[in-house]
């Protein structure tokens, strides 16, 4: 079974290392609700350059992109999935630039794990013909992807908390994800 899975908020901490760089670069603690970039410029977080230059920090620049730490227990369950016969592949928005240091972090991580970049198109769909499960931690990104993609789970974790959709599944761990797609086994 191929299994796609998006980088950023489902395999790489990109909220918590937001906030992080942002205290880190400006002293300022922005609130888990408030990560998005609309939110953060708009209740004075950060100016919209300020933004610009922590989201090029995050994934144009090698070096600090690197300093990404994982969501708990992505590593451990992609390799037991890996172990269990599935095919993974990451599907990411990334642009070209980015997908190099996605693929640094994953060789640095030891996944061996095919890359694939949608050139910051948030519809995933070309790049998920053939993929039977999906997961996104981005709800909309997944509904492009439902005459497509029969098996889609929506990541969601503390920080990520929307209503629930009939178009997906949603999941709040890795333990839990690894769970639902060994289920789909035939």
């Amino acid at each position: 079974m191929r299994v796609g899975i998006d980088f950023d908020g489902v395999i790489a901490d990109i909220q918590g290392f937001k906030k992080e760089l942002a205290y880190a670069l400006y002293g300022v603690n922005i609130q888990n609700e408030v990560i998005d970039r609309d939110k953060v410029i708009e209740e004075g977080y950060l100016t919209s350059n300020q933004y610009r230059h922590l989201q090029s920090m995050i994934y144009r620049n090698p070096i600090t992109s690197r300093a990404i730490k994982p969501i708990n227990g992505a590593i451990k369950y992609i390799n037991k999935l890996h172990k269990r016969g599935y095919d993974i592949v990451i599907i990411t928005s990334r642009g070209k630039t980015e997908l190099q240091n996605v693929r640094h972090w994953l060789d640095s991580k030891k996944l061996n794990i095919n890359l694939v970049g949608t050139n910051r198109n948030p519809d995933k769909s070309a790049a998920c013909h053939n993929i039977s499960v999906y997961v996104d931690d981005q709800l909309r990104k997944l509904e492009y992807l439902q005459e497509i993609v029969p098996h889609r789970f929506w990541f969601s974790s503390s920080e990520n908390i929307i209503p629930s959709s009939s178009l997906v599944r949603q999941v709040n761990s890795w333990f839990n994800l690894y769970n639902e797609i060994t289920k789909l086994d035939p």
